[in-house]
């Protein structure tokens, strides 16, 4: 080999090497230049994507037809991620089943829609099935097409409180934190994600005492803009793990009683919205946050 060789092959790795610093100059810039900006709606992207290789098999992910029935009313969507945010794109569906067949068969507007670029693409795309299409729409109005900081405990501070709900979970007690509750809020309290407007879900939350006594017997009772805080008696800790499941997983299963239901329709389709959103952000940013 001639020193001319080797002197181009060290040149070219000193190039390399002095890129991937500007790059990573540039990224840590965008961080800072963004903190407190992640609830706009929009089409700003992250210019760099400098995240950690995805390790994927054929099916890591995408969601797998035989993990999932693709059918019925709910969202398509595709989660695009940059080095410190995140964003959901997403098209409500009547017929889940119809919108798979047209996306493989190059659909234009929802290719467009979901920002589909290569081929590839298509195998990032979720579906999630909802109970009908005023569920979806909600999701789609509170979460899709926003971007989110994909460390928002670290970007966020008590001057930029972020977007998410936070909870504290016990046995026979739970608050959730409209907004961020002092630093290091994700060593000790659960991120639900943006689950709607804090005033709203303290009006409602705050007229539930009659409804939550159907559920369980309460203990404790309090709702404000900031939080929400219900405690159960110790005879009521079966019951309760009922309306935890809604709150942390998204389950909604106690509203299927329909006796309870009827005890209070407008609240039982606000917590039937909640578990959604909350199953939705669960699934669609598990390989994000």
């Amino acid at each position: 080999m001639s020193r001319m060789t080797i002197d181009l092959n060290s040149l070219a790795q000193e190039t390399l090497e002095l890129s991937e610093n500007i790059r990573a100059q540039l990224g840590q810039q965008l961080i800072d230049a963004h903190q407190g900006e992640f609830t706009f709606d929009g089409d700003f992207e992250d210019t760099f994507d400098f995240s950690d290789p995805i390790k994927e098999d054929a099916h890591e992910g995408i969601q797998e037809e035989a993990e999932i029935e693709v059918e019925g009313v709910g969202l398509l969507y595709k989660l695009e991620k940059g080095i410190s945010t995140f964003c959901i794109r997403a098209v409500v569906s009547e017929d889940l089943a119809w919108d798979k067949e047209s996306l493989e068969r190059g659909d234009v507007e929802l290719e467009r829609s979901l920002k589909i670029k290569e081929e590839e693409d298509l195998e990032h795309v979720g579906f999630f099935k909802c109970e009908d299409l005023a569920i979806a729409e909600t999701i789609f109005d509170q979460l899709i097409n926003r971007r989110f900081p994909r460390q928002e405990a670290m970007l966020c501070n008590l001057s930029d409180p972020g977007f998410s709900w936070w909870l504290d979970l016990s046995e026979n007690a739970l608050r959730i934190y409209f907004q961020s509750h002092g630093i290091e809020r994700d060593d000790s309290l659960i991120q639900l994600g943006p689950l709607g407007d804090p005033m709203i879900a303290a009006r409602r939350l705050s007229r539930s005492l009659s409804f939550m006594k159907n559920i369980f017997p309460v203990n404790e009772f309090s709702a404000t803009d900031k939080a929400f805080m219900v405690s159960c008696t110790s005879s009521g800790l079966d019951a309760f793990a009922g309306f935890k499941d809604l709150i942390l997983k998204g389950e909604d299963t106690l509203l299927k009683n329909q006796q309870l239901v009827s005890v209070d329709p407008t609240f039982s389709l606000y917590l039937r919205e909640l578990a959604g959103l909350r199953r939705f952000w669960i699934q669609a940013t598990a390989d994000c946050l």
